[in-house]
């Protein structure tokens, strides 16, 4: 039975922090500007976009089920991430260390945004278990897609390692329950 981890200790989330000031160290123009673009569209266009090209393929009102579907999988996959990073209160890495991330204004003494578990995880791996049961076919081009989402979070320093495991986690049980709901 697979079950979301607990948060982090601080000794925990100390060593993944010093992993993603290493990664920052090594990133590049091209290498922010694909992140960045992964960042703004890895939470749920890529994944409809996805859909919509496999509905082209399909009766248009089983496309309009799937697409009703994914879109309620995505926002419980938010809804539930945002509720539990709320709860647990990990502040992402760019808080800790406001160096990683100069372009995000961060309110001296502030705490938030929380990080854990990672919203863009939950929703990737929500469209990844949803889009890979109706078509086994594509499933390894959606969990490359995961992956290059993933990095991204870690590459801008959005998320340390523990809140992409817990986000994956939690979105693959999402996309489990969106699927036996459904009756896929």
């Amino acid at each position: 039975m697979r079950q979301i981890p607990a948060p982090p200790t601080a000794k925990q989330r100390t060593a993944e922090l010093h992993q993603v000031q290493a990664l920052a160290r090594t990133r590049t123009a091209a290498g922010k500007k694909a992140a960045g673009w992964l960042e703004l569209n890895g939470k749920k266009d890529i994944w409809k976009r996805y859909l919509h090209d496999q509905r082209e393929l399909i009766p248009a009102a089983q496309g309009t089920a799937e697409k009703a579907e994914l879109k309620a999988a995505l926002k419980l996959a938010k809804t539930i991430s945002d509720q539990l990073a709320a709860k647990d209160r990990q502040p992402a890495p760019f808080v800790l260390d406001p160096s990683l991330r100069p372009d995000k204004r961060i309110e001296p003494g502030a705490k938030g945004p929380y990080s854990c578990p990672s919203r863009h995880a939950a929703r990737s791996a929500a469209a990844v278990t949803f889009l890979g049961a109706l078509s086994p076919h594509r499933a390894e081009a959606y969990a490359w897609m995961r992956a290059e989402v993933l990095y991204s979070r870690l590459y801008m320093a959005g998320h340390v390692t523990g809140d992409l495991t817990a986000g994956t986690l939690l979105g693959d049980l999402i996309g489990d329950y969106e699927l036996t709901i459904s009756g896929h």
